[in-house]
């Protein structure tokens, strides 16, 4: 995903609901382990927040601006009237409820 790129797919839709960004990398056990249950939260709030996933080894330009470097599985949600908020969890509470909060 180029800078470009994540202007339209994740900056411009934050205007309409929020995004979760997935930071994810094929070798990270974690990040395996995250995705279902992301997967499943994204479905059951689609009408509350859109979910995109970033592999950081093929998107490095874009993980770079969010200091996203090995520590993985990394999120970040974007909302038009907001602060960035960079969270790093494995917890299926804590990044649902979050977003739900938020």
């Amino acid at each position: 995903m180029t800078p470009e790129e994540f202007q339209n797919t994740v900056i411009q839709p934050s205007f309409t609901k929020p995004v979760l960004v997935d930071f994810w990398a094929d070798w990270c056990d974690p990040c395996k382990i995250l995705e279902p249950i992301l997967d499943e939260l994204a479905i059951e709030n689609s009408d509350i927040w859109s979910l995109v996933k970033i592999d950081t080894d093929a998107s490095r330009e874009v993980a770079a601006q969010f200091d996203i470097m090995g520590c993985l599985p990394s999120g970040y949600s974007a909302t038009a009237n907001s602060s960035p908020n960079t969270t790093v969890s494995c917890g299926r509470r804590r990044w649902g409820n979050g977003l739900k909060a938020n």
